[in-house]
């Protein structure tokens, strides 16, 4: 909902903070549409799941068509969680959600590109079936970030700060544990809860 866009945001901007990833190096913060993610996210074949904990967003992560690749390749992108959204298999559920949402979309890969020094994340990712590659795909934001003392993607450095994923097969791998139904928001139930913050049709059709 677009009434969550300033919440994701301030997750977004506190995880960066506390990471160190800052908008003159060219991490998510920096993005000028951060503000307005509800839009980004209506566009065809993109989504967004914000999660909500005790009425508060507590992280978000979503996938979009990715930018300068060839058709049928998707971008797990803005996987952010608060601290005290983490280690109870928030980021996993999210993520096997957003990838079962490509599948229905018609995308026959994913990939993603993270930074080193999420290190718990990488193992995620590595555990979903993402593979580590030398070079980023696409046009995302490695290849627009130049090292200042060569003119070469950071992603391809030794000791880049990011890390670039190979984009798995879709329709080869399918996650071993789907996302249940999220319940109804209640005062009384602190479980979290996964709402949509983008008009995903075929997932969350019978949520919004």
């Amino acid at each position: 909902m677009a009434e969550d866009n300033a919440a994701i945001a301030s997750v977004i901007r506190q995880v960066s903070a506390e990471y160190g990833l800052t908008a003159d190096k060219g991490y998510t913060v920096a993005d000028p549409n951060l503000d307005e993610l509800f839009d980004v996210y209506s566009q065809p074949g993109a989504a967004y799941w914000v999660i909500e904990q005790n009425g508060e967003i507590v992280g978000g992560g979503g996938v979009a068509p990715l930018s300068c690749s060839e058709p049928g390749i998707c971008e797990l992108q803005k996987m952010y969680f608060l601290s005290r959204a983490r280690g109870q298999g928030l980021a996993k559920k999210l993520a096997l959600t957003a990838l079962e949402y490509a599948r229905e979309q018609g995308f026959k890969q994913c990939y993603l590109e993270t930074t080193a020094f999420l290190t718990e994340a990488i193992r995620l990712y590595e555990r979903l079936g993402f593979a580590h590659i030398a070079e980023p795909l696409g046009c995302t934001g490695p290849r627009r970030l130049r090292s200042e003392n060569a003119k070469t993607p950071l992603s391809v450095q030794r000791g880049s700060r990011f890390t670039a994923f190979q984009a798995i097969a879709l329709n080869e791998r399918r996650p071993r544990h789907s996302l249940p139904a999220a319940p109804e928001p209640a005062t009384r139930n602190p479980a979290p809860v996964h709402r949509p913050l983008s008009l995903c049709r075929h997932l969350c059709s019978d949520r919004t």
